[in-house]
Order: structure tokens, then C-alpha cells, then sequence
């Protein structure tokens, strides 16, 4: 095998597969922004008879909506910079009118403002599922084939990346960020993050993943916050925490417009709760979100969740495959002892965002010519399948642990419980509560060939459990037999 050679890495440009022919360019006909804004002004401002200067609020709204091509919707501005707040409006509309008015300028201001609100209103300004990449140079469409970069079309949106597209035909040397790519992945995982990322810069959650890069601290995993930002700018969002996130209530109004939830630094404690957590990954519905003091809003979120740690995201009682599927784990490589680590790494790669940009978008097309399913190496298949097998290790007591047969066998909730305990013992494996294991045989009796009744007799009584298995010898109690209920 070839050795790949650092310097060889470091002059390698970004591939360009296709020659960039699934984007096509084009010129987008600006507004003539000083003639509306010179409008706005003579057309909105009239000398009374007593030669006071008064304001036309409804002519300066709507001239001022086309100075700025603006819409109001949700409750706050979009402009082709993306989203604007009332108060930022206000300023501006302010200074506008300073310009003709010395009296009464606050006044008019709010009259302004509350005109503009009804002027560009719109019902419902809905990115979600939205074909469109909104560039900092242009818009690009996607709905379209070819694809399609319109050059200084600049429409409302919830956002604006910071980065410039630079056509694929021109590709941008990314010597940093390839040498990053090399050093921690292997070729087959380079391609899924490839289409992760790429999925990323579209509003949508039709991939419904959350990535995952596990792996040991110092290898450089963290490098991917400085590249994430460079792409995304405001449109990302990194809490302290995932865990107390997702519990807050107030937390999912922060969701809005967002692109990206990074985790920095995963917890290995337990989710409690993964309800909102995989309603967040698999999303195509409105949800109700709370900002304190205001009322509560509907919104469709469409941020996709990329988190770093030395393990995987576990959950505390949540063993089903609702959980799993929607986790897109890979796993790093070791740190080769002979790399050596360059200064300020991060802000090196994060500089060569408009090639990684070129990278991603390649990622991303193949991510929609293969329906939205992700290319997923045997490696990482491998990984996620042991975890599972090792959080969700149900199925293996079950084999282990039951002998199903002819009817007449039957065994109770304690005495499952008690050999579930001493089974976790003798294969080094922290037991799950009580209340998992019941929850979960109570999930899977059907499939079990399991019977839940109240009728199991010992020692006299009747108590619950289960018919048509009963729990091996070597797991039951220490007189040999099933186990007595004091």
C-alpha cells in the first residue's frame, strides 16, 4: 500500500468529481437599492402648511419592506441576512427618519414599526424541507437539476451562512482539513461525515441521524467545532449540556432556525428522557415551544445533532431500536505516535471553509441520490451493533438465562429479577434497574412466546410472572431450586 506523504496532502486540492456539472450558475438582477431608499425618502416625508415635516408611515413601511426586502412572520423580521430583531428594526428605522425629522422622531418610529409589522407580514414563513442553501455570495436552489447558484440573489431567510460558494469547477485547496480528515478517520467513514456535513447545510431532518465521533481525548475530534462554526455561523447552537437541554422547557425555542446542536464533550451519564431527544432527530411535524414571559409558538426544527466524546450517547431506559437506529456513530482512530500536532489547527481548517464547503456539497448530492440514506462503513456498523448488544443486553440474558419448552414451565418477577442480577454479575456487566427489565419483558412478550399472568403458585400464594419458560437452574437461587418467596 502507498504511503500518503504529508507534503503531498498539504498541495492536494479539493477532489472535483463530476467537474461540478450538477450546479449550474447564474446572475440574479439586483433591486436598485438607492433609488427605493431615495423614494422612501421623498415620497414619505410632506411639508404641512405651517412648514412642520410630517410622515406617510404606510408609504415609508412599504418602501422601506422593498429597501430591505423584508418579511414579518413568528414574531420577528427575516431579511436576506436572516432573522432580524424587532429592536434592530427599530434602530434603523429610527436613524432612517433622523434623517428628514428632529421632533417626534420616537413616535414615528413606533408607528413605523408597527406598520412594517403589518406590511410585510406573512402567516407563515416555514424553512423547513426548503431546497435552499443560503450562501453569503447567493442563494443556491436545489429543487432544481442541475442545481442552481444564483450570484447576489439574496432572498428572506431564518439564516445566512458566512461562507462564499466557490464554484466546483474552481476547486479550493484544503490542505489542513484533509490532513485532519487523514489523520482521524478512515477512507470509508471520510465519505460518511462527508454526506453528514452536507446534510447539514439543508433545513431538513430527512436523514434522521445524529452523529456521533467517539473516541479518546487529544486526538483532535474537537476540531470539528472550529469547522462547524465556519460553516454555520449563528446557525448552530452548543449547549453546555445535552442532558439538561433537552429538560428544560424553555430550551426548545432556542432550536429555532438553527442548523446544527454540537456537543462538545458528551456525558457519560445516562439520558434520562429520550423522547424529545429522537423527536428532534426524525422531526417533520410542528412542535410548541416556551420563551418566558411570552406566549408559547408552534415551529418546525430542523437542526441535526453532532456530538463529540470518548463513548457513545446511552440512555438510561430507553433499550429499544427507536433509539439506535437513529445514531450514526464513528469511531476515530488511534493517535498515530509519530503525528505531530500543529499550532491552532482549528483556525487553520476553519480558514479553508469555502473548500470544504465544495467537499461537503459533493457529500451532500450523494446523500439525495441515495434517498437520504447515509453511507455507513462495516467499521462503524460494527461498533454500533457491540454497543447496543452491550447497553441492550436483554436479549442475550433471555438466551442465556430462560428455558423455553413444553407448557407448564413458568417463573415469577422475582425470580427473573434475582437471576437477571446474578447473570449481570458473572459477565462484569452493570445491571439495569428493576423497573427496565420489567418494562422491557412486558414490551417483548409477544415476540418471547411469553404469557404475563397473576396466577404463578409459590409457597402457597399466587404472584405474578410469566408462562412457557422458566429461569435455568444455574440462575436461580442458592437451595438449587426456583426461589422461595418469604
Amino acid at each position: 500500500m502507498k504511503k500518503t506523504n504529508l507534503c503531498d496532502i498539504l498541495n492536494s486540492p479539493t477532489p472535483d468529481p463530476d467537474n461540478g456539472n450538477f450546479i449550474s450558475i447564474a446572475q440574479a438582477t439586483p433591486i436598485d437599492k438607492e433609488q427605493v431608499f431615495a423614494d422612501m425618502i421623498s415620497d414619505s416625508f410632506i411639508t404641512d402648511e405651517k412648514g412642520k415635516m410630517r410622515l406617510n408611515d404606510g408609504v415609508f413601511a412599504r418602501l422601506y419592506m422593498k429597501y430591505n426586502e423584508i418579511i414579518f412572520a413568528n414574531g420577528a423580521f427575516y431579511s436576506p441576512d436572516g432573522m432580524q430583531s424587532v429592536g434592530l428594526i427599530q434602530n434603523e428605522v429610527l436613524e432612517s427618519i433622523s434623517q428628514k425629522m428632529t421632533t417626534d422622531v420616537a413616535r414615528n418610529t413606533k408607528k413605523v414599526t408597527d406598520a412594517l409589522k403589518m406590511t410585510a407580514y406573512k402567516d407563515n414563513f416555514d424553512f423547513a424541507d426548503k431546497m435552499l442553501i443560503p450562501f453569503a455570495n447567493g442563494d443556491m436552489d436545489l429543487s432544481t437539476k442541475p442545481w442552481v447558484f444564483t450570484l447576489d440573489s439574496k432572498q428572506p431567510v431564518p439564516y445566512r451562512l458566512p461562507v462564499n460558494f466557490i464554484p466546483l469547477t474552481k476547486p479550493v485547496s484544503t490542505p489542513y482539513f484533509t490532513k485532519w480528515l487523514n489523520d482521524l478517520f478512515v477512507p470509508e467513514d471520510i465519505e460518511t461525515l462527508r454526506e453528514y456535513i452536507g446534510y447539514c447545510l439543508l433545513p431538513t431532518t430527512r436523514g434522521q441521524k445524529c452523529l456521533l465521533l467517539i473516541g479518546d481525548g487529544g486526538i483532535g475530534k474537537s476540531v470539528i467545532s472550529d469547522i462547524l462554526t465556519s460553516l454555520f455561523g449563528k446557525a448552530i447552537t452548543a449547549p453546555n449540556d445535552t442532558q439538561q437541554f433537552l429538560a428544560d422547557k424553555f430550551k426548545l425555542a432556542e432550536l429555532e432556525n438553527q442548523l446544527v446542536f454540537y456537543e462538545d464533550d458528551l456525558s457519560d451519564k445516562h439520558l434520562e428522557e429520550t423522547g424529545v431527544f429522537k423527536k428532534l432527530i426524525t422531526n417533520q411535524t410542528y412542535l410548541t415551544a416556551d420563551r418566558k414571559n411570552e406566549q408559547p409558538f408552534k415551529f418546525r426544527p430542523y437542526c441535526r445533532f453532532i456530538m463529540c466524546g470518548n463513548d457513545m450517547i446511552c440512555s438510561k431506559y430507553d433499550k429499544t431500536d427507536g433509539f439506535y437506529r437513529r445514531l450514526l456513530p464513528i469511531k476515530v482512530k488511534p493517535k498515530d505516535s509519530k503525528r505531530k500536532n500543529i499550532p491552532d489547527m482549528g483556525a487553520r481548517v476553519a480558514r479553508e471553509a469555502e473548500g470544504i464547503i465544495q467537499w461537503a456539497l459533493v457529500g451532500l448530492k450523494r446523500l439525495i441520490d441515495n434517498n437520504w440514506q447515509f453511507t455507513i462503513s462495516t467499521r462503524s456498523e460494527e461498533y454500533l451493533t457491540g454497543y447496543k448488544e452491550i447497553a441492550d443486553h436483554f436479549p442475550s440474558f433471555v438466551d442465556d438465562v430462560l428455558d423455553f419448552g413444553t407448557d407448564g414451565r413458568d417463573f415469577t418477577t422475582t425470580e427473573i429479577l434475582f437471576a437477571y442480577n446474578n447473570w449481570c454479575r458473572l459477565n462484569a456487566i452493570t445491571p439495569c434497574t428493576d423497573k427496565v427489565l420489567t418494562r422491557w419483558l412486558a414490551n417483548n412478550e409477544e415476540s418471547l412466546g411469553l404469557i404475563r399472568t397473576q396466577n404463578i403458585p409459590r409457597n402457597g400464594k399466587r404472584v405474578r410472572g410469566y408462562r412457557n419458560a422458566m429461569v435455568k437452574l444455574e440462575y436461580t437461587g442458592s437451595n438449587g431450586g426456583t426461589l422461595v418467596l418469604k
